[in-house]
């Protein structure tokens, strides 16, 4: 199986990382030192309960390193070798892209359904309108372009999003959890703020893949924009109702299970960032 675990959004967080559990280290061992120089036992006791935490630090960090390589090789395996948020950005990208195009050619339609429903023939000397009752399809029509506009907007948030964790999750968060699990005040928080950059940079964009790989074998049909004889024409309304009920679930039911799962993951995950294997040891 190939990876992309070794790629810099993936691997560069590390260096931080040991930076980070280096430094401490050596405020430790400097501490240790002088209360064997001065004879403070409770110093030497606090060097060596906190070494031990700085241990577990480094326990985590390959712990989260090999989950990284683990869930980005199957990423990478299900979508020909995109990293997991390339291709979450992709597939938002896609939906986006339809969902857009079908809104704009719901309002190019409902416009030429107007523009035929106006015309009136003359029919010895009275005047009539064949078509004044496609008024109401063309106003369904129009109500459907405008409940998916602020849907499109919503998944530009999310593409903007995505590039965000993308950037500060693993550089940023996780460093700064890892350091505040070292502060003995700020162990708990530290777990849950390592546990956040986990669920964000992990299992957030694997969600997406999900989605993607589930609905791969959708493929809406594009909405015909002309205006036919018949504009309660069964077959085109049928295609028009099939394009928009492939791409709603993609736009609002898998976002939305994406943050329950991550929510959840985090809320979990932060228990488990708390253990100090003390048990095995």
């Amino acid at each position: 199986m190939k990876t992309c675990a070794l790629s810099p959004e993936y691997a560069g967080w590390i260096s931080t990382a040991g930076a980070v559990v280096l430094t401490v280290v050596l405020g430790l061992s400097v501490l240790f030192l002088i209360s064997r120089l001065v004879n403070k036992k409770e110093w030497e006791a606090l060097a060596r309960m906190e070494m031990y935490q700085a241990a577990i630090a480094v326990i985590w960090v390959v712990i989260i390193a090999a989950a990284a390589t683990a869930t980005c090789s199957v990423a990478c395996s299900m979508t020909s070798n995109d990293s997991p948020f390339t291709s979450a950005i992709t597939y938002i990208s896609g939906v986006r892209n339809g969902l857009a195009n079908s809104s704009q050619d719901l309002l190019i339609k409902a416009k030429e359904i107007r523009v035929k429903s106006a015309l009136n023939l003359g029919l010895l000397g009275a005047f009539v309108g064949p078509w004044s009752g496609c008024d109401n399809i063309a106003g369904n029509y129009e109500t459907f372009a405008v409940i998916l506009s602020p849907i499109v907007g919503s998944l530009i948030i999310q593409q903007y999003a995505l590039i965000f964790v993308n950037n500060i999750a693993f550089q940023m968060l996780l460093p700064l959890g890892i350091l505040m699990r070292l502060v003995p005040f700020l162990r708990e928080s530290g777990a849950f703020v390592i546990a956040m950059a986990f669920a964000l940079y992990i299992v957030l964009p694997m969600t997406y893949v999900m989605a993607m790989t589930a609905t791969a074998g959708l493929s809406p049909a594009p909405i015909d924009t002309g205006s036919d004889m018949d504009c309660v024409a069964p077959a085109a309304a049928l295609s028009i109702l099939r394009t928009i009920g492939y791409t709603l679930p993609q736009a609002i039911f898998f976002p939305a299970l994406s943050m329950i799962i991550t929510i959840a993951a985090a809320r979990t995950l932060s228990k488990v960032f708390k253990y100090d294997f003390q048990e095995i040891f």
